[in-house]
């Protein structure tokens, strides 16, 4: 559960960061645009996984449910956002947007962010 509670503090922090540079200096923040939905996903990423949390201490098997849902929907809305904002970008100028270094974390975070939930099913489970 760990890597649940990592892969939303790392989708949080990198909707902060460069999400694109330019020749010239130029760069993109990521809570300029998708980003602050990002940020939002990484917070309610993390209230998912303290919810999953919750439940295994023997709050409530809807938490469980209800927080397994959540953070699985938002793993995948970041996705989304990670891999199609940099195919936008080299459209609009090809050769020119270097994707920063945010938007790989937060891709990342939601990659790490979903395998700690596959990890968490498993020992769940098992």
């Amino acid at each position: 559960m760990a890597a649940m509670v990592l892969g939303g503090i790392a989708v949080l922090v990198g909707s902060f960061l460069p999400w694109a540079t330019a020749p010239g200096g130029l760069r993109t923040l990521g809570i300029e645009g998708d980003g602050v939905i990002t940020a939002g996903l990484g917070a309610l990423m993390m209230v998912g996984s303290l919810a999953v949390v919750l439940s295994s201490a023997g709050v409530a098997r809807l938490w469980r449910r209800f927080g397994r849902g959540w953070y699985v929907a938002c793993t995948f809305l970041t996705t989304a956002i990670a891999v199609v904002d940099p195919a936008s970008a080299s459209r609009i100028a090809p050769g020119l947007v270097r994707i920063g270094f945010g938007l790989w974390i937060v891709l990342g975070g939601a990659v790490v962010g979903f395998a700690g939930f596959v990890a968490s099913r498993e020992v769940a489970a098992g």
